[in-house]
């Protein structure tokens, strides 16, 4: 239609009068034209990226949903696996032979590992769908992380000689969640113990700032590939298969970044290569002002 309207308006130009507005619409019908064409193109593809993006958004929606779902079934079974093996393990049932003792111990090592991806699935659904939070409540976090160090040293070191951990003599007391800030440390001791050289040594580190508690987790690996650091706090990335054979989802340290950042601190990675990789984060000593989720009230009494 535009090129017939072009033509009438050659026609006028030629006959009508008013020669030079014909003439100046005559020169612009082409340009007009080819506006309204990439008008029509622009808009088409507007329209494209947005119902994608919609689609995208939908299918997202059931990906989370259905890693809930998947996971929560999952985590059931082997809740009852292991209240079964820990009984065993523990005596209770009767004596076990030295061989039935190391083959349940292969059971409760790989079920607990299964558990452990099931949480982390879990944690990253309820971050997608806005319902992580935080039960904060004043206490020493010293004499927590002393205790949390000494559960991890229950477990069998599978590449590190020893973990050495140093803390400050005096008791320092912040708001933390005790379950989440627990599952930040233990994540990173395991990544170090997984990543670390034979017989390397694993070190944790707990210093006070005027502000902030600074923990540093090191080991002695061949530390995280360049192309990886930048990435290596993102969901579903993994920066090499562990020394000791063991895989993961890629997930624990995007969890422990959302762990740290709510409780109004940040993680980073501060060292890494040859000599092994440090990884450091920081808590807010801001009592509840920085940190996301229930203040216990008593406790802070």
């Amino acid at each position: 239609w535009l090129f017939y309207v072009h033509q009438v308006v050659v026609f006028f130009f030629y006959f009508n009068k008013s020669r030079s507005v014909c003439k100046y619409l005559a020169e612009m019908f082409p340009i007009l034209g080819a506006l309204f064409i990439v008008l029509a193109v622009y808009t088409s593809i507007r329209n494209e990226i947005a119902n994608k993006s919609q689609r995208l958004k939908q299918l997202d929606a059931t990906k989370s949903r259905f890693m809930a779902v998947v996971s929560h079934e999952l985590r059931t079974p082997l809740s009852s696996m292991k209240m079964s093996y820990d009984m065993l393990l523990s005596g209770k049932l009767g004596e076990l032979t030295l061989e039935q003792h190391d083959a349940l111990a292969v059971i409760k090592n790989n079920a607990d590992r299964l558990i452990r991806m099931i949480e982390e699935l879990l944690d990253v659904s309820r971050v997608e769908h806005g319902t992580f939070s935080l039960n904060l409540k004043r206490a020493n976090l010293t004499e927590f992380v002393r205790k949390v160090v000494k559960e991890f040293e229950k477990g069998l070191l599978r590449r590190s000689k020893e973990l050495v951990a140093e803390f400050p003599k005096e008791p320092i007391y912040i708001h933390f969640d005790s379950d989440k800030l627990s599952q930040v440390i233990i994540n990173l001791l395991h990544n170090g113990d997984r990543y670390n050289r034979p017989h390397g040594l694993l070190k944790l580190t707990v210093k006070e700032s005027p502000k902030m508690v600074v923990f540093d987790v090191e080991d002695q690996g061949p530390g995280i590939p360049a192309d990886k650091v930048d990435k290596v706090f993102d969901s579903f990335v993994r920066a090499a298969r562990g020394a000791s054979g063991e895989g993961g989802l890629g997930l624990g340290l995007h969890i422990a970044k959302q762990i740290v950042e709510a409780h109004g601190g940040s993680i980073m990675v501060v060292k890494t290569g040859a000599e092994g990789t440090k990884i450091r984060f920081t808590l807010s000593k801001e009592l509840g002002s920085t940190g996301t989720g229930h203040v216990d009230e008593a406790s802070s009494k």
